[in-house]
Formats: structure tokens, sequence, C-alpha cells
């Protein structure tokens, strides 16, 4: 059995079972936890799984799509810079921004158009495109701007 202590939250990973519970409201803002093969599957107790937990489980080894469970929805705007950085690489010739970045601009930490990424000091965005000092675009889910960002400060929310 594993204890995690959020700031908000205790987390408990027990096999394939687990629970959170919130520091002051207790249960009212908790769950079951359910995992299959290092992955969490399925929870009860709250509409939205609480990003806090699902950072927690993410940073001790449990796989989470923190689309699906905490509900982060990618706005038309991004969706639209996505589906135009796509565009672009396809007609210059290249499979994916990841290839691009790869073998364009020498860089080893790679995502595609459209990953979902764990921003620098904490928080998600999403992969929206590069730009000319091979850095990428990410669009931030909180403050709902896009930035530009080099590679080494991002982090796949699946590493």
């Amino acid at each position: 059995m594993k204890t995690i202590n959020t700031e908000n939250f205790e987390v408990v990973i027990n096999g394939n079972k687990g629970y959170f519970e919130h520091n002051e409201l207790g249960e009212d803002r908790g769950g079951e936890l359910i995992f299959e093969a290092g992955e969490l599957v399925d929870y009860d107790g709250v509409m939205v799984l609480p990003l806090e937990v699902a950072e927690a489980l993410n940073g001790n080894g449990i796989d989470v799509d923190i689309e699906l469970h905490c509900g982060l929805k990618i706005p038309q705007k991004a969706l639209k810079r996505i589906r135009d950085t796509e565009e672009t690489l396809r007609k210059y010739g290249y499979e994916s921004l990841s290839f691009y970045m790869k073998n364009e601009c020498h860089r080893e930490n790679l995502f595609n158009a459209g990953d979902i990424v764990i921003i620098p000091k904490g928080g998600y965005g999403v992969v929206v495109g590069w730009n000319g000092s091979c850095n990428y675009d990410v669009f931030y889910f909180k403050e709902e701007i896009v930035r530009n960002v080099h590679p080494n400060n991002l982090k796949g929310i699946k590493e």
C-alpha cells in the first residue's frame, strides 16, 4: 500500500484499487480508484477526477488519461492551430511534428501536435505547433494562451 499526500488530498494506492480523500472535506470530495496494468481505468465518488489527484497518480507510476478523467477539453482555437500545423507539415512532406523536430531541429524530447503535456511550474498544456527556434508552441489550459516552450521544459503525461 502506498500513500501520497498532496496539498489538498490523500491518495492511497493498494494493488488494483485505491482511493482519495480531501484533507478538509474528507470523503465528500473523495472516491474510489480502480487500476489495471498500471493505468487508472475507472473511479467513483466524483463526476470529474480532481487534477491534483491525477497529477499525484501520474507522478507515482500510474498512467492517467488527463483529458478523459479530468475533463480537460481542447478549445476550438487550439484545435485550429493543431489542424493548421498538421496541414503545413503534410504540405512539406513531414509525417508528424515529432518527425520534423527530430530530423530538422535535432531535438530529443519529442511531442506531436495535440499531445497533452505537463508545462513548466505545473499544470497542463497541449502542443499546437512549433516556431523558428525549434521550440514548441503550447496552449496553456489554465491561462488560455499559447506560449513558446523549449522541449526540455515539457514532460509528457505518460512519462
